[in-house]
């Protein structure tokens, strides 16, 4: 795992390199930028993972460049092609592991930052583990999710919730009235325990087709996230790309993604 990950490193680097070569969007850089993250901690050695330092090395130097948060619910409510000003950054957290809680949470706090948090409520305390997680390690420890309480602790804090399916499962793969249920059962289980209503959705895995989009639609949420990096439409509010942040990025490299540079490599995440 650890070699895939040097190797990837090594190929992000070098796009990082070229990217300086190549013009940059005669758009100019992204004014919204949906960042996508996992897991923070410093024990996990999967490219899911970000160690707490970098994150914290992150925040700073987001905010020394002046990057504005942004949160989902003012992102559903613009239109067109909105003047925003400066450089908005929009924090989300997939899969509602314990860590991000643990550690991300502070930190955000920390430096004035918000985020959203995708929760699969299936997983919400209980001792479910991902099949991924129990190959890596088998220790139910190091991949605790979310209890309620904490889930309702972030509410608290001032960061959002937004629905990941009920239980996690690749969309694209289940039949038509499966897939329903994950979207419209999560949404509903979320709002009755939290008591808040949920508008946004995040595609597990950033598996999806045009018929759970329209579900998605029919369900009642405002905006949706994918996996997919590339520039944000505020017409396709069901269909938001986002920048994956993991573990084999260095520095320069997460520097030269938000900066715009690799949009020309984007297909190497």
């Amino acid at each position: 795992m650890r070699a895939r990950r040097g190797v990837k490193r090594i190929v992000k680097s070098g796009a990082a390199l070229l990217s300086n070569l190549v013009p940059p969007p005669p758009s100019g850089p992204q004014k919204i930028i949906i960042l996508m993250y996992h897991r923070i901690n410093s024990f996990r050695h999967n490219e899911l993972s970000v160690k707490t330092d970098t994150f914290r090395k992150q925040l700073e130097w987001l905010r020394e460049n002046r990057f504005r948060n942004m949160r989902i619910s003012e992102l559903e409510a613009l239109e067109g092609t909105a003047n925003l000003g400066d450089r908005r950054v929009i924090f989300s957290f997939d899969d509602g592991y314990e860590d991000t809680f643990l550690n991300a949470l502070p930190l955000l706090r920390e430096y004035g930052y918000s985020g959203i948090f995708y929760i699969p409520p299936g997983f919400i305390g209980t001792d479910r583990m991902a099949p991924r997680d129990w190959l890596e390690t088998k220790s139910h420890e190091k991949n605790r999710r979310l209890s309620w309480e904490q889930v309702e602790a972030l509410l608290e804090a001032g960061m959002e919730i937004g629905s990941h399916s009920l239980n996690h499962w690749k969309l694209t793969d289940l039949p038509a009235e499966r897939a329903r249920g994950e979207i419209f059962q999560s949404r509903k289980r979320l709002e009755e325990k939290l008591g808040v209503k949920i508008t946004s959705f995040c595609y597990p895995g950033g598996y999806y087709d045009q018929s759970h989009v329209a579900m998605v639609r029919r369900a009642g949420y405002l905006s949706a996230c994918t996996a997919s990096p590339g520039r944000l439409d505020l017409d396709r509010l069901l269909t938001l790309p986002r920048l994956a942040v993991q573990s084999s990025d260095s520095f320069y490299i997460f520097r030269k993604k938000l900066e715009g540079r690799m949009e020309f490599f984007k297909i190497i995440r």
